[in-house]
């Protein structure tokens, strides 16, 4: 698989696109765009030989029809720079799967629409949702929308998958065509804000004439605020949440600096965790096995700087999470078996990712480690059969044992061009089966024992001429 890199400044073209993707590059690319800060009109449109983009933090913009009808476009990073995304900007991207939309985005005119592959979306707050946006995404089943989103006329119409539809806060300019033929929308969560707005109550085979729904489920989703000083431990939790609790609970933290170890231990009441800018650490274990979490936000001015060990373990309804640009290390173990997450942004912030840390998230597809993280660790993303693109910073100089032991969907990983890569340890790659060829930076010195065992369909290993290669188990 081959990797096409566009760095500059001002704004990609498509002239710039086509002087370096041609009818001669070969099919299976990916590209990563860096320092521009526009991807112009129809630049990457009809080029369906792309199936990973990895955008970086400089872009603000997405302009109208950018990637559209790039049929084979499997996943793309959107970083929390970008603002805009334009009319028709991914307009029929059908093999698209996993998507993560920026806070308080401006989404164009069917920018997304006929993404037919997407399974699960979560719509930020702030966040405002054009015409038709998401419509005839056919393989929809969740859409999660928090507090303050903003949602166009018939923006999940046609979506005929959709079964469920959570709707925290205040969500505006809904109406009777939003979900218009999504004729299997069976489940409604909605806050008791939502409620409200809508006339409904809470029960079975409930109509919400409002958004042109029948004979539907409607759950209410409490809301619970925790605020205090201090750190956040577990006595205080499990005096504001009790087994008499409702469930599908949105629970906010404020003012607090840290969440201790524990503090959520098990707790199955909680649907979302909205972490106030206050926060600056989340402890060991602090939501382990709240296995019915789906959704994890933090503030735009989020201070915080370390996820603990362990800190989301097993929370396998969560699909999606942005981590804050002030994150510096990702704990062991951190997302352990998060099999339902689908992307997560890891920004530029974070210096190390632990060991275990995305173990078993099966459903990832990709992944973008930034340059600012120097280390990964030990079966990082053990088994996560899913990932297919992996893009590795330059600062990252070791990749540990069993980093990626049977990825087996895993078809691409690039490496920067300043690569300070040294060591590719023992089992790194194990049982790869998709991939086909790699480029070894010149920087590698040692490659472990077993590295690629078992990657059967790997034919081509290039090292450079400056390699500096000494070892190879």
């Amino acid at each position: 698989m081959t990797t096409i890199k566009f760095n500059g400044t001002g704004t990609l073209t498509k002239d710039i696109v086509n002087s370096k993707i041609t009818s001669e590059s070969p099919d299976g690319l990916v590209v990563t765009i860096t320092g521009y800060t526009i991807i112009d009109k129809s630049a990457f449109k009809e080029i369906t030989k792309i199936i990973h983009v990895v955008i970086g933090n400089s872009v603000t913009t997405i302009s109208n029809y950018a990637f559209s009808s790039c049929t084979r476009l499997k996943t793309v990073i959107i970083p929390v720079s970008v603002t805009t995304i334009d009319d028709r900007a991914f307009y029929d991207c059908s093999s698209l799967k996993t998507l993560s939309i920026p806070d308080s985005a401006n989404i164009g005119y069917r920018a997304f629409y006929g993404c037919s592959s997407l399974k699960t979306l979560s719509i930020p707050d702030s966040a405002n949702i054009g015409t038709q946006a998401f419509s005839s995404c056919t393989s929809l089943e969740t859409v999660i929308i928090l507090d303050g989103a903003n949602i166009g006329i018939l923006a999940f119409s046609n979506c005929s998958g959709l079964t469920s539809v959570y709707m925290l806060g205040n969500v505006t300019n809904l109406n009777d065509n939003t979900f218009k033929e999504c004729s299997n929308l069976k489940n409604l969560y909605l806050s008791q804000n939502m409620l409200t707005g809508l006339v409904v109550t809470e029960g079975d085979n409930k109509n919400v004439p409002t958004l042109g729904l029948i004979d539907v489920t409607i759950s209410l989703i409490k809301e619970i605020t925790l605020d205090g000083t201090g750190i956040l431990i577990q006595n205080i939790v499990n005096s504001e949440i009790t087994s008499n609790s409702s469930d599908n609970l949105v629970v906010t933290i404020t003012g607090y600096t840290s969440i201790d170890k524990y503090a959520f231990y098990s707790n199955k009441k909680i649907r979302q965790v909205i972490i106030g800018d206050s926060v600056t650490s989340i402890g060991k274990g602090a939501f382990i096995y709240c296995d019915n979490l789906t959704s994890v936000t933090f503030g735009e001015k989020s201070r915080l700087e370390s996820i603990g060990e362990e800190a989301f373990r097993e929370c396998t309804k969560l699909t999606s999470i942005n981590i804050p640009d002030s994150v510096t290390s990702i704990g062991n173990k951190a997302f352990y078996e998060c099999t339902k997450l689908t992307s997560i942004n890891i920004p530029d912030s974070v210096i190390s990712i632990g060991n275990s840390a995305f173990f078993d998230c099966k459903a990832l597809t990709s992944i973008n480690i930034p340059d600012s993280v120097t280390s990964i660790g030990e079966t990082t993303f053990y088994k996560c059969e899913g990932l297919t693109s992996v893009t590795i910073g330059d600062s990252v100089t070791s990749i540990g044992e069993s980093t990626f032991y049977k990825c087996n969907g895993l078809t691409s990983v690039t490496f920067g061009e300043k690569s300070r890569l040294e060591s590719i340890y023992n089992e790194a790659f194990y049982d790869c089966t998709k991939l086909t060829s790699i480029n070894i930076p010149d920087s590698v010195t040692s490659i472990g024992n077993g590295a690629f065992i078992y990657c059967d369909n790997l034919t081509s290993v290039t090292f450079g001429e400056k390699s500096r290669l000494e070892s190879i188990g």
